[in-house]
């Protein structure tokens, strides 16, 4: 099992294709999320590889919610396909901000069936296992 630190990304750059530690990870058209957990601030974000079965998690921590949509009728075969996921501005009262008081970025989370959210983290790693 490895596990990486991920420096924050660039400002709006979508890393569902992500290029890390020399491995390039095509989350959008190469793997199908499993299982989604939040527990304790953390939420991780489970990956299966369509072909060679590799399990790779993306960890967020630190994590508040901001938004969190989740519509059953649109989801399928028991798993989801990322759509985006990046790191992004939010709003408030008319101001753009790319993070909050405690430092915690913001990223968006979409995925093809119509589930998304929003939310703050402190940092990001991946787990391949």
């Amino acid at each position: 099992m490895s596990l990486f630190n991920i420096d924050p990304p660039e400002l709006f750059k979508n890393i569902a294709q992500i290029e890390y530690a020399g491995k390039y990870y095509d989350f959008h058209n190469e793997f199908n999320c499993i299982k989604l957990l939040f527990e304790q601030g953390q939420l991780v974000i489970y990956m299966r590889h369509l072909i060679t079965g590799l399990n790779v998690s993306i960890i967020f921590n630190d994590v508040m919610f901001n938004k969190f949509l989740f519509p059953f009728e649109n989801t399928t075969g028991g798993s989801l396909t990322i759509d985006n996921l990046y790191r992004g501005m939010y709003e408030i009262e008319g101001n753009l901000f790319e993070y909050d008081e405690r430092k915690r970025f913001y990223y968006y989370l979409e995925f093809y069936e119509g589930c998304n959210m929003e939310f703050f983290c402190g940092n990001l790693q991946l787990r391949e296992e």
